[in-house]
């Protein structure tokens, strides 16, 4: 139990999402503070904050603006495996919730890179759709960098 949540190490989500460019490219996007701006956060919100240090045991800490809340996540990277793999511990900064894992998995498939996010360890399940609703929005968002093309989103609110 931690900040008096109960956490259920069955409560996850996973994601994925076909990205238009290579794997390097599609990493980077995820370990560079300066592309974490142009795509890491959902709907209306906006990264106005973002710094990462991608070595296991490094930290990362990024602030996402809308006009009504900020939030502010932060975390640890676990393991790293340059240009596939990438897993890190989530704590939201501004929010009484317990920490959780997420992972991404980063694949060579025709036409670019398929992402395979997880994200585990999440104490319920209204937080855990929360999560899959931001992750959706952040996904496409980071397709739409690679491929303007990709137009809207059919997900209301993640734009």
């Amino acid at each position: 139990m931690s900040n008096g949540v109960a956490v259920s190490e069955s409560t996850s989500l996973q994601v994925s999402r076909m990205i238009k460019a290579r794997r390097q490219r599609v990493f980077e996007s995820w370990t560079n503070p300066e592309l974490l701006h142009l795509w890491f956060a959902p709907g209306t919100m906006s990264v106005t904050t973002a710094t990462t240090d991608p070595r296991v045991g490094g930290a990362y800490r990024i602030e996402m603006k809308s006009a009504e809340v900020t939030n502010i996540i932060t975390g640890v990277y676990t393991e790293i495996v340059p240009n596939e793999l990438l897993s890190f511990t989530w704590g939201w900064q501004n929010y009484p919730v317990p920490e959780s894992r997420v992972t991404v998995l980063f694949k060579d498939v025709d036409g670019g890179t398929e992402v395979i996010l997880s994200h585990e360890r999440l104490s319920t399940e209204e937080l855990r759709n929360k999560h899959e609703h931001g992750w959706v929005g952040c996904l496409h968002n980071l397709a739409r960098l690679y491929d303007p093309a990709e137009g809207t989103s059919e997900y209301n609110g993640c734009q």
